[in-house]
């Protein structure tokens, strides 16, 4: 399933959302990969801000140019998807915790255009500078979006390590309990409930997740490369 469907189908059901204080979700996942000896590349947010019809081009471009006013310090372009029927118009700047960007997404809906606007902050490293400079600056739109918290990274690898025990012991460490799972030839993947964090999906058996992992073994490079997300992790790995 693309990420995007993935996405615009889960908002239905995501109810409460966690916000960056002090007992950060991000922070707990980089904590428990810490303790796991998982070497983490990269961290990311994910804000839903808004998904809103209009009926005409015209107000495309008044709502972008609404949009691009209000945050003048990015620096702004369009990028055009032809096989996925979409524009994306991209501010982005960066700063000393990583990249910033706000994406305005527009599709063509019926008669007229659907837009969606969302911010992704993206980083390699995470520290409480990071964490408050998030909290002070997004502090609105992490209260009242929906918010995806997601970190990368990965451990060494070999033939003694099985990949669902490597699985089970993030799990654990985050007294999570297992919810649904995938599994392939090299790949383990984990949807669980951690009733630390406010967040939750529900699936179609009637039961919720707020947190996936998931872990893939790349015997060429001698790693598992591992994600941990809530409520979902938001990228490929």
């Amino acid at each position: 399933m693309k990420l995007v469907s993935l996405l615009m189908s889960i908002v239905i059901g995501f109810q409460l959302f966690p916000t960056l204080i002090d007992e950060s979700p991000l922070a707990e996942m980089e904590e428990v990969a810490t303790k796991q000896e998982i070497e983490v590349s990269d961290w990311k947010v994910y804000i839903k801000v808004e998904n809103k019809r209009v009926s005409s081009e015209n107000e495309v471009k008044k709502e972008l140019s609404k949009l691009m006013k209000r945050h003048d310090t990015y620096k702004w372009n369009n990028v055009e998807d032809e096989q996925e029927n979409h524009v994306k118009y991209i501010g982005e700047k960066r700063n000393k915790s990583g990249k910033e960007q706000i994406i305005m997404t527009v599709y063509q809906y019926d008669t007229g255009y659907k837009m969606t606007v969302s911010h992704e902050l993206t980083g390699q490293i995470l520290t409480k500078e990071t964490l408050d400079y998030i909290q002070a600056t997004f502090k609105q739109e992490l209260k009242d979006n929906h918010v995806f918290y997601s970190i990368y990274g990965s451990k060494d690898y070999d033939q003694s390590l099985n990949i669902e025990s490597e699985t089970n012991k993030i799990l654990h460490a985050f007294s999570a309990k297992p919810v649904e799972e995938m599994k392939e030839e090299g790949f383990h993947s984990i949807s669980a409930f951690h009733d630390k964090w406010d967040t939750n999906i529900p699936t179609k058996d009637g039961e919720v997740f707020n947190l996936q992992v998931g872990l893939r073994v790349d015997e060429k490079a001698g790693k598992i490369n591992i994600a941990i997300g809530t409520p979902i992790i938001t990228s490929g790995y």
